[in-house]
């Protein structure tokens, strides 16, 4: 604690937290309060992203093969694209964003897996970086076969639970035409995670 950085009085305080004065104890318990309730906010913003996505399950695009077809071209175009792309971001954007209110800064920060890693790590987009420690219920996985997805909880024993949009029922395929939860999902294959602010 030696330096520019605390005064001797926030020392000693830091030191010993009961000589804080009424007013001081007052601060910290509305601190703690309003991280409790931004704790919460974020919870629950993570919450209904992932169940929205969820209620999605079995959707498909119409033809298949296409990229469109609604409700796929409405998450599409929620991310400004105009024509048919492949669309595991915007799906993953959509629900974070339109659903849960995430305070991202472009739709387009959560469209593509490698560049939403760049984004994470310049800062001021709206999402971070998280470890696979650290992930959990509503964060977006990056993985590395070009693909998008979002955690139902947070990994365990190397192992996903997710739910992506433009794949298939199974394996690594980055342009299925439809939306499934996948159990099958290992950390060899994550290339990385944001979380999205949803406070």
């Amino acid at each position: 604690l030696a330096g520019p950085l605390f005064t001797q009085a926030e020392q000693e305080v830091i030191r010993d937290p009961s000589s804080r004065s009424r007013e001081q104890k007052e601060r910290s318990e509305r601190r703690v309060e309003q991280a409790l309730a931004a704790a919460d906010r974020h919870d629950s913003g993570a919450d209904k992203a992932a169940d929205w996505c969820l209620s999605q399950k079995g959707v498909t695009e119409k033809p298949l093969g296409s990229n469109w077809g609604e409700p796929v071209q409405t998450w599409i175009t929620f991310c400004g694209f105009t024509v048919p792309v492949f669309w595991c971001g915007c799906f993953n954007a959509y629900g974070a964003m339109k659903i849960a209110g995430a305070k991202v800064k472009y739709p387009t920060v959560l469209t593509h897996n490698t560049e939403m890693l760049r984004y994470a790590d310049a800062g001021g987009y709206g999402v971070e970086r998280v470890s696979i420690s650290e992930a959990r219920r509503g964060d977006i996985v990056s993985f590395t076969f070009a693909h998008i997805g979002m955690l139902l909880g947070p990994i365990e024993n190397g192992r996903l639970s997710t739910i992506e949009g433009n794949t298939s029922a199974q394996g690594q395929v980055s342009n299925g035409g439809g939306v499934y939860e996948h159990n099958d999902r290992t950390t060899s294959l994550v290339q990385g995670i944001v979380r999205p602010d949803y406070s």
